[in-house]
């Protein structure tokens, strides 16, 4: 059987995380900021107003918030999620909390966004079925690679 457990994140979470991140999350990251995951755990979770760790027989498999406002006018956040390829194993409890801690985040903010890097497939299939809004694929980030922009809004979760 597998445990499973949710709990606010602890910067002690970034190095297991870092060490067994997900190959798409890694080319994402480098694509977007040219930052090795560490630092784009470190930066994510320090900009974080709400963030958690996922632990799969407790061991970090998963980190994810939001931090914000992306503008004082619209009072949006930065969404993110950085994973291992633990997550993969449990697809139904990981979309269904989810939903539950999207919708939390989403009592903070009306909004959340960011982009996704356009070869991220597991990670826009997920956005897809929690209900993400998508604008077209543009040129972001370090390399200027084509991201998808996304947007979650309360009432489409």
């Amino acid at each position: 059987m597998v445990h499973i457990e949710i709990r606010h994140a602890d910067p002690a979470d970034i190095p297991p995380l870092a060490q067994n991140m997900r190959e798409a999350d890694r080319r994402e990251i480098w694509a977007a900021s040219l930052a090795e995951p560490h630092a784009a755990l470190a930066r994510s979770l320090g900009r974080s107003e709400m963030a958690w760790t996922g632990l799969i027989d407790g061991r970090p498999a998963a980190m994810f918030g939001a931090g914000g406002p992306l503008s004082v006018i619209g009072g949006g956040a930065s969404a993110w999620l950085l994973g291992t390829p633990e997550i993969a194993k449990i697809p139904r409890f990981f979309l269904t909390e989810s939903r539950v801690y999207v919708a939390m985040m989403l009592e903070r903010f009306p909004t959340l966004m960011n982009y996704v890097d356009v070869r991220n497939r597991a990670t826009l299939s997920w956005l897809r079925r929690l209900g993400a809004q998508f604008g077209a694929p543009q040129p972001y980030g370090a390399l200027g690679l084509d991201f998808v922009p996304f947007t979650l809004r309360a009432g489409n979760v």
